[in-house]
């Protein structure tokens, strides 16, 4: 088949096949057990059966590769059991002249006695041209940096804007800017944090901050009032010489407030380009993470939707004259996607992403240790914890939400050293403080930290609901902070994040996950600043790891190969993972990106230098010519039919493409068929942007204009 499966994912056990049909024994791996209540079908022992299935292809394909596509029907019977057998066998023999391309199985699931469980009706394998793999990869480093980037102002010239929006908890920007641009832009308006949204009159309005219906209800006052930005310039960030122990309200003047913001406008459908700037103080030594965070939501954002560019612009405490001064600059800078800019010693920088050569030295870390790891139940924790103790005999406490297993258990206790299991939510106060108590008790020290804990709930923008953020928000904003703040006088030897390569390049569907990532890395500067003060302890180190073979976040296949594709990196393994963590204690860095990749592909995602050419306001794109854009609607037609298995005749160009039953891995699917058949790179969220198909007049141009 091509494929290399994780542990977690070896569920066949036994297997015996003859020409129509196969029949296995599916064990549930000891990584999975632990979660096996969590599920109603355990993705890997129904894997194993649809691997079942596939061993039957063998027979009559040859050496090619297939892939799940879709199954028509699935009978729950009984509950699944940690032990069973998958009997397959082909839905109908025809099925085997289908030109080796697609097939088609019933398979059943049974206990250990012979009862039903489960029962699949026309799942469908269906024929990989390519498995993404290109010829070689390496495990590639890379850095961010700021580097000098000057504008040529006399060029800096744009005509007409359209309306301004300024977010800000005063007028004296609001003024100063509508002084300057006197004739340049159609109007501009200030929006205040208020305690509800209302418009006072004339230009000025109030918005509840972190509040998602405020925002929705201001978005419809603009509307109503007719409004149409261009530009929205977001100055609620504000300093005022507090440290991050008031990140609760600076995260809903600054994330939840541009969250909310941008889902308003992305329901209106509104189809005009908007260019978001986020300014922020930045810290002279390090900056306040709760703000540099927003860079990762930034890296999203244009993912989701290409209507939106973004920039997030860093200043060292500068008088209104100048801060208005820059912010025109960039109002009249037009970038596509997002970048990060800052100013430093009066000089304009932007951040890039540079590859750098790891030297051969490793972290000596220290024999017997005792080691706290958050998430110390989930894959990389559990990965991290046996290296420890095979390799340093180390005492090992892993905290978690959920129970340890007791095979999960008895494993880890049979390998050198020491393991405690205990059961906390490192994102309250009381908690964290009980455990920190709790192992001082039992260990008497605490050398080392592997903060690993975290959640994803994958949703898009214009879908996300506010329990769902808070969910993914939890564990690595407020966990790290609370963490950090109950062991700022221990004498640690290391203090390691575990973040995500989303902080860096972003990802649909995962603007909180971004987030919560790219505040973690910033939260490395500012903890590495304070150590260099002596009021921590410690190496600090946030590592963006690219997805796990075994462990970490898991995605489906579809989703997989959309990654390969646009993305350029593979999923990473064990050994080389365990080398990044031991050559990342060694760097004098405080954040790096590890991943496997192919030709410096990862770099091509990651943005240089932003376009600096004039901001030309347009509610328009340009179209294609209009039979092209019939060729292609009737094209996509026929790749629903064929995706839904729905006749064409059924499919009405008016409606909402979700209406027909679409869910992610089938937009996936949709989304994959057009990069294949145009050459393109579009993802997913293209299709709420463009709800019906009559809606993608410019033809397969129409997608690129959202990239």
């Amino acid at each position: 088949m091509h494929l290399n499966y994780g542990v977690s994912f070896q569920t066949i056990h036994e297997l015996k096949s003859n020409e129509y049909e196969a029949i296995s024994l599916l064990k549930l791996s000891v990584e999975n057990q632990n979660e096996f209540s969590d599920y109603l079908l355990f993705p890997t022992l129904m894997d194993g059966a649809l691997q079942t299935a596939a061993e039957l292809i063998k027979n009559h394909s040859g050496n090619k590769t297939y892939l799940p596509f879709s199954i028509r029907e699935v009978e729950i019977i009984g509950a699944l059991k940690e032990s069973c057998y998958a009997y397959a066998r082909f839905s109908d023999h025809d099925d085997i002249v289908y030109a080796n391309e697609v097939y088609k199985f019933d398979i059943d699931i049974v206990d250990e006695m012979g009862n039903l469980l489960i029962r699949m009706k026309e799942a469908t394998l269906k024929h990989q041209e390519s498995v993404l793999e290109p010829e070689k990869s390496s495990l590639m480093y890379y850095q961010n940096e700021w580097v000098l980037a000057e504008l040529d102002t006399d060029q800096n010239k744009s005509g007409q804007l359209n309306d301004i929006i300024i977010f800000d908890v005063d007028e004296a920007i609001y003024t100063r800017l509508k002084e300057k641009t006197a004739g340049q832009v159609s109007r501009i308006f200030l929006v205040k944090p208020g305690t509800a949204c209302r418009w006072t009159g004339d230009t000025i309005y109030e918005v509840k901050p972190g509040n998602e219906e405020s925002f929705t209800e201001l978005i419809r006052l603009f509307t109503e009032n007719g409004i149409t930005p261009s530009h929205m310039i977001h100055l609620w960030s504000k300093d005022n010489g507090r440290d991050i122990s008031f990140q609760q309200e600076e995260l809903q003047q600054s994330f939840y407030s541009l969250f909310w913001l941008t889902k308003a406008l992305m329901k209106k459908r509104l189809h005009t380009k908007f260019q978001v700037i986020y300014v922020y103080p930045m810290g002279s030594d390090a900056t306040n993470p709760v703000y540099g965070g927003i860079s990762g939501f930034f890296k999203t954002l244009p993912l989701e939707n290409a209507d939106f560019s973004c920039k997030t612009l860093g200043l060292l405490s500068p008088d209104i004259q100048s801060l208005t001064e820059k912010v025109w600059v960039e109002i009249n800078m037009q970038h596509s996607g997002s970048c990060d800019i800052c100013y430093l010693r009066g000089r304009r920088h932007v951040k890039v992403t540079k590859k750098f050569n790891v030297a051969g030295d490793k972290a000596e870390i220290r024999k017997q240790g005792v080691y706290l790891i958050t998430g110390g139940n989930g894959g990389l924790g559990l990965i991290f914890a046996r290296f420890l103790l095979e390799s340093h005999q180390a005492k090992i406490v892993l905290a978690s939400r959920s129970n340890l297993s007791e095979s999960r258990r008895q494993e880890l206790e049979s390998l050198d050293g020491e393991v405690w299991h205990v059961k906390s939510d490192i994102s309250q106060k009381e908690e964290i403080a009980y455990l920190i108590e709790s192992i001082h008790n039992r260990f008497g020290q605490l050398n080392g930290i592997i903060h690993c804990a975290g959640v994803i709930n994958d949703s898009y923008i214009i879908n996300k609901l506010p329990e769902e953020l808070e969910k993914v928000i939890s564990p690595k904003v407020y966990g790290l902070y609370l963490l950090d703040e109950a062991l700022k006088d221990e004498k640690l030897d290391f203090f390691v994040l575990f973040s995500s390569i989303v902080s860096l390049l972003g990802n649909a569907g995962q603007a909180d996950y971004a987030y919560a990532n790219s505040y973690m890395d910033c939260y490395a500067h500012y903890r590495e600043n304070l150590c260099k003060e002596g009021k921590r302890y410690g190496k600090t180190l946030s590592i963006n790891w690219p997805l796990w073979n075994e462990g970490g976040m898991r995605v489906d296949e579809g989703s997989r190969q959309l990654l390969m594709k646009t993305m350029g990196v593979k999923p990473i393994n064990r050994k080389a993972g365990l080398e990044a963590f031991e050559h990342g204690l060694a760097l004098g860095v405080s954040q790096f990106l590890v991943a496997e990749s192919y030709r410096d592909g990862l770099l091509q995602l990651i943005p240089k230098q932003e376009d600096n050419t004039a901001f030309q306001s347009s509610d328009h794109y340009e179209l294609s010519a209009d039979s092209i854009a019939a060729a292609f609607q009737k094209w996509l037609v026929g790749e629903i039919s064929s995706v839904l298995k729905v006749e064409v005749s059924d499919i009405n160009m008016e409606d909402d493409i979700s209406d027909y039953g679409f869910d992610s891995i089938l937009l996936t699917e949709l989304a994959n068929r057009i990069n294949e058949a145009y050459n393109l790179d579009i993802l997913p969220p293209v299709f709420f942007e463009y709800s019906s198909i009559r809606s993608f007049r410019g033809g397969p141009a129409a997608c690129t204009r959202r990239l």
